[in-house]
């Protein structure tokens, strides 16, 4: 359900170029190349989309340090039991990399590995909150009914994320909450993106969560749409052991993707923040 908008969605007089399009005609994406070296759902990035890549998550930690975050750059690597306090077996099973002969599977956002960093930890409250901006690449199945999107880079094996993590009191978590899916409205109207907020029912919420809304960004398009959106970045607010530990990233870098009825210009979903 919508619950509001922030700035005005407006479809340009021209038609729009597929993202993939664009990126090509700066010689800044091979997928051929990447299609031979690991298969679909990878890609090279070359020259200025390289650039501008790495510049997008720049923006975004520096967005987040400015607002009093700790920047960190956690393990890429996991192990099987912090996987299972993040997502159920059904979800780490398509979703994960396994690292073959390791108890280690390689992470699906940085949110996993930093929620790690306090497992089992008693923080003392004099110590409260930490809130810490996580930078990872992440890795992914894919597997079920999106699959890979061959023509994009929309839904793919390997991207990167920039993340938003906060360990507070539990009577402070919902003001938390409220402040990080505000940020991620506020660092997408900072790019002049159109924003909407949708709330979200609680059937599609996990079993760590009770609240959750999407943050969506407007974005015309003239192409088809992939077979369906990636998982969003997230707020969390996860409570384990009766202790409590929001959690947000910001939005990736990977181009704004389309809800999966979409073929014309639309709202995509970009931040999922939740509460738990």
């Amino acid at each position: 359900m919508e619950v509001q908008r922030f700035g005005e969605a407006a479809t340009p007089a021209f038609e729009i170029p597929y993202h993939t399009q664009i990126m090509e005609s700066f010689d800044g994406i091979d997928m051929d190349a990447a299609g031979r070296v690991s298969g679909a759902g990878f890609y090279y990035l070359m020259g200025d989309i390289a650039r501008l890549h790495e510049a997008v998550l720049a923006y975004a930690r520096d967005f987040m340090i400015d607002k009093g975050f700790t920047f960190c750059i956690p393990p890429f690597m996991i192990h099987g039991n912090v996987v299972e306090g993040v997502m159920s077996q059904t979800e780490m099973d398509a979703m994960m990399y396994k690292i073959e002969g390791e108890d280690l599977y390689l992470i699906g956002t940085s949110e996993h590995s930093m929620i790690g960093k306090f497992i089992d930890q008693i923080i003392p409250e004099d110590k409260l909150p930490q809130t810490l901006t996580s930078y990872s690449p992440c890795f992914r199945k894919e597997k079920g009914a999106h699959g890979i999107e061959e023509r994009g880079v929309y839904r793919i094996h390997q991207f990167e994320k920039q993340e938003m993590v906060v360990v507070c009191r539990p009577e402070e978590s919902m003001d938390w909450y409220e402040k990080m899916w505000r940020w991620s409205v506020e660092l997408f109207r900072s790019l002049d993106i159109p924003v909407r907020q949708l709330e979200c029912c609680s059937g599609d919420l996990a079993d760590l969560k009770v609240k959750s809304c999407d943050i969506e960004a407007w974005s015309p398009s003239s192409m088809p749409p992939p077979p369906g959106p990636p998982p969003p970045p997230a707020a969390s607010r996860c409570g384990s052991r009766g202790r409590t530990a929001p959690t947000c990233p910001t939005p990736s870098t990977t181009p704004w993707w389309p809800l999966p009825a979409c073929s014309s210009p639309s709202w995509r979903t970009t931040s999922r923040p939740t509460a738990a």
